[in-house]
């Protein structure tokens, strides 16, 4: 499941990532080309993500967004798309993680 949050009470990234961890998404992902990297360089594939939010943060000085992310084997975490290898990688994982969801929908 992909949920997209556009309306929402964060001032900021940085409030969304304390409100993440505070809801137990603790680990901070990196995005990597196979998918999403943890601290222990463990790397999470696009195929193994069950729940996706997106929370989209535009402010007269910031413009970010904030994905929190649920495995398959429970781990959660987030990842805020900052740069442009971010950007582009996290555009593709999500195309498969959106693939990934229609074929378990057959």
């Amino acid at each position: 499941m992909i949920r997209i949050i556009t309306d929402h009470h964060f001032r900021n990234l940085m409030d969304a990532i304390d409100q993440a961890v505070e809801a137990g998404y603790t680990v901070k992902f990196m995005v990597n080309e196979r998918g999403f990297g943890d601290e222990n360089k463990m790397t999470y594939l696009p195929e193994t993500v069950t729940f996706v939010e997106v929370i989209q943060i535009q402010t007269t000085n910031q413009d970010a967004v904030l994905y929190r992310l649920k495995m398959i084997n429970g781990i959660c975490g987030w990842i805020s798309s900052r740069d442009a290898f971010a950007k582009k990688h996290i555009n593709q994982h999500l195309n498969r993680i959106k693939e990934n969801f229609r074929q378990d929908e057959l």
